[in-house]
Formats: structure tokens, C-alpha cells, sequence
């Protein structure tokens, strides 16, 4: 969510400091299938008012995420400018069709 997205403005390697969005994509695709199996074994309840807040947090982040990987992303890395978008992820297109299933947009 919101933290996954920090990622992608306070990663580095050894060029210094990039931004990528490779890094949100793994997380989405993490939280996603952490909350399918949680919810399906009944061990997780996204409605339940004490996760309100954590939800709130992973809705805006996924949001924000997915808005930015359907319109293309340019990342930095290693003083070069990358495109990439949805084309780019390997299983991240059904974590989004899952998403947006039983979360919206």
C-alpha cells in the first residue's frame, strides 16, 4: 500500500538513489495474494473495523499503484530513464483483474 509506494522514491543500488516501479509491482502482487489466502482460510477480515485503517492504507497505495503502472511509469535507475507499465509484469495482470473483483478501484 502506502508503504510499498515509499519504496519506489527511497530505493538505491549502487548508482545511488532510483526510483522503480518494479519494486510496487512485487508488493502489489505480495498483498494481493496474502489477503486472497488470509480472507479465503478465514483468518483475515478486511471489513473488521480494527483493520479499517490498514485497509484504508493499502486501497490508497494499490490505487495509486495501479493508476500509475495503466498510464506507464518512468523510472530512474543508474542515471537512465525506463518506461515500463503493465505489459512489463510477469502475473500482475490477474492480481489486478483479482483487485479489482473484490476491491474496486
Amino acid at each position: 500500500g502506502q508503504i510499498g509506494m515509499m519504496k519506489e522514491f527511497a530505493s538505491g543500488d549502487g548508482g545511488g538513489i532510483r526510483s522503480s516501479c518494479g519494486y510496487c509491482s512485487h508488493d502489489f502482487i505480495m498483498v494481493c495474494a496474502a489477503l486472497a489466502v488470509l480472507t479465503e482460510l478465514g483468518m483475515y477480515d478486511v471489513n473488521a473495523p480494527e483493520n479499517a485503517e490498514i485497509m484504508a492504507k493499502v486501497r490508497v497505495g494499490n490505487a495509486d499503484f495501479l493508476y500509475k503502472y495503466e498510464h506507464g511509469y518512468m523510472n530512474y535507475s543508474l542515471g537512465k530513464a525506463r518506461e515500463s507499465g503493465e505489459r512489463d509484469a510477469d502475473g500482475y495482470l490477474l492480481w489486478k483483474a483479482w483487485w479489482q473483483e473484490n476491491y474496486g478501484r
